[in-house]
């Protein structure tokens, strides 16, 4: 809120020479403030009410200028006393002006009005509300200055304390000098706040953010506060200013440690979000590595993929990092370091990798040899596996990445486990198939065996010479369809003697007259001599 610079001196009838000694007081003081170029008081206004001579000063403004001049005037006739006390008045306000009122009414100045504005004279109304809008025109509506410069009321009510304070000081005599000092006083405390509430106001719009070279604005904007507070009060120092410049020092100093406080917090909740963010980006990126080595790639892949995950690791950071204090650069140099030292060891993973699938193949190829031919299921498979599993850990070892442990070893074994057993059904599949090969080979040749044998066993001789010949040929017939290297083959080779046998026993003792008389003399058909179905491995005639 702004003070405004009218000064009203109410006086009566006219303005006489008592009237202005009155003012002697007031003009002492002022002169006591006075500045080198500076008038202490801005306007004053002579209001002069009950004016009984409008006809040689009209009422209002206008007649109370005229007047003004008339009374105002030095001449040489007036007293020393009179002409100094006009002269000074004059140089102590930079505008004088004066109103000329009328008389209310009779009935107002004799009492008997009751406060109806009925009872007011009509030209006093009149020259009541030209005074009102005279006093609040735009003219007369400048702020009040001391010493030159505006003032708010808050201003101008530390003025008239620091007054007050400083005659009660003195005691009830009063003194020019001690009104010079409570202006001085007041002004100094003026300057005091005004300067620290620019400090306070360019301060406080910096440290919106943070600020890295705070200390170095601070101390420039504590020196230029002080050096600004020395001017202010160069020209009207009072004798507390070297307190109050000392008070300002502290009153920077604290405050300077309340603003390094909130940027060292500023900084402290971006590291914390930089830390965070910085651990986020090592977990894309070994996230991604991981997914990286959940495949083989050849070392130019590798090298690639890795950059890739990198990559977007560092932008993971930069997109969502604080740039505030050193724990921006700090974290990016330790997420470049941290990346870069990791890159040997996912590296020698690989190089693990590749050893662990060389191993494999060496396990794959010594198995695959092994189960060209059948295989024993008793003593056969485990010596298979275990001399695979000897060769591929001598091909882990050659690689020079180690010995092979943890979860290399784990995923080989199983991998290992996994073809073994793939084997191990691939044989068990072979043996099945050569069984049932094998059981066709020997029905056949035991068929054919009885074939022949049906069409002869009643020849009056030779009979065992024909069954030389036709088991001979049956059990070579069974040598070129049988699939040999199995159990079944020497089992069903076994099996087609003895049904030959059953089968020559059958045939011989159907070697009687009776039979042989029928079929010779009588023409009549041999009866056909069945296989027993126990002797079919495959249950077909």
């Amino acid at each position: 809120m702004r003070s405004i610079l009218l000064q009203i001196y109410n006086v009566k009838s006219d303005i006489n020479e008592a009237d202005l000694q009155f003012l002697q007081l007031f003009v002492k003081f002022g002169a006591a403030i006075k500045g080198n170029n500076e008038k202490p008081f801005q306007t004053l206004l002579f209001l002069i009410r009950d004016w009984k001579n409008p006809r040689e000063s009209s009422f209002g403004i206008d007649g109370g200028l005229q007047h003004l001049k008339k009374v105002m005037t030095v001449s040489p006739k007036q007293s020393q006393e009179n002409q100094h006390l006009r002269k000074s008045i004059s140089e102590m306000f930079a505008n004088i002006m004066c109103f000329l009122m009328p008389r209310p009414g009779d009935e107002v100045c004799e009492g008997e009005s009751n406060g109806q504005i009925r009872d007011i004279a009509q030209r006093f109304q009149v020259q009541i509300k030209d005074l009102a809008n005279f006093i609040f025109s735009s003219e007369l509506t400048e702020a009040k200055k001391i010493d030159g410069k505006s003032i708010t009321c808050g201003s101008l009510v530390d003025y008239f304390k620091d007054y007050v304070k400083t005659i009660n000081e003195e005691g009830k005599k009063v003194e020019s000098t001690s009104i010079n000092e409570a202006h001085a006083l007041a002004h100094n405390h003026q300057s005091y706040t005004a300067v620290m509430q620019s400090f306070v106001a360019d301060v406080d719009k910096l440290c919106v953010n943070y600020q890295e070279n705070l200390n170095e604005f601070l101390e420039y904007r504590k020196m230029q506060a002080l050096a600004d507070f020395n001017e202010k009060c160069r020209l009207n120092p009072s004798t507390q200013y070297g307190k109050l410049k000392d008070a300002m020092k502290d009153d920077i100093n604290s405050k300077m440690l309340a603003y390094y406080a909130k940027n060292d917090l500023i900084e402290a909740h971006a590291r914390s979000n930089n830390w965070r963010y910085f651990q986020e980006a090592m977990t894309k990126f070994e996230t991604g590595m991981k997914e990286v080595c959940s495949s083989y790639w050849k070392d130019t892949a590798l090298k690639s993929k890795f950059m890739e995950q990198k990559r977007i690791a560092f932008e993971y950071f930069i997109n969502y990092g604080e740039r505030i204090g050193t724990s921006y650069s700090e974290y990016i140099q330790e997420l470049e370091e941290n990346i870069t030292k990791k890159y040997p060891a996912y590296n020698l993973i690989m190089a693990r990798k590749e050893a662990c699938n060389c191993a494999f193949r060496v396990y794959t190829k010594a198995m695959d040899q092994k189960y060209t031919t059948y295989q024993k299921p008793i003593g056969d498979y485990r010596r298979n596996h275990e001399e695979a599993k000897r060769k591929a850990v001598a091909a882990y070892e050659s690689h020079n990445v180690g010995n092979i442990s943890g979860q290399n070893l784990k995923d080989l074994e199983q991998k290992m486990e996994l073809k073994k057993k793939e084997c191990e059904q691939l044989n068990n599949q072979k043996t099945k198939n050569a069984e049932k090969e094998n059981n066709a080979a020997h029905d056949e040749a035991l068929v054919s065996y009885r074939n022949k044998m049906q069409h002869g066993f009643l020849s009056r001789f030779g009979f065992e010479e024909l069954h030389y010949q036709t088991s001979t040929n049956a059990e070579k017939k069974y040598d070129n369809t049988a699939v040999q290297g199995f159990p079944s083959y020497q089992q069903n080779k076994m099996a087609l003697t003895r049904s030959i046998l059953t089968m020559y026993t059958e045939f011989r003792s159907r070697r009687t007259f009776w039979i042989w008389f029928r079929k010779s003399l009588l023409g009549y058909t041999t009866e056909e001599v069945a296989i027993p179905s126990h002797l079919l491995k495959s249950r077909a005639r």
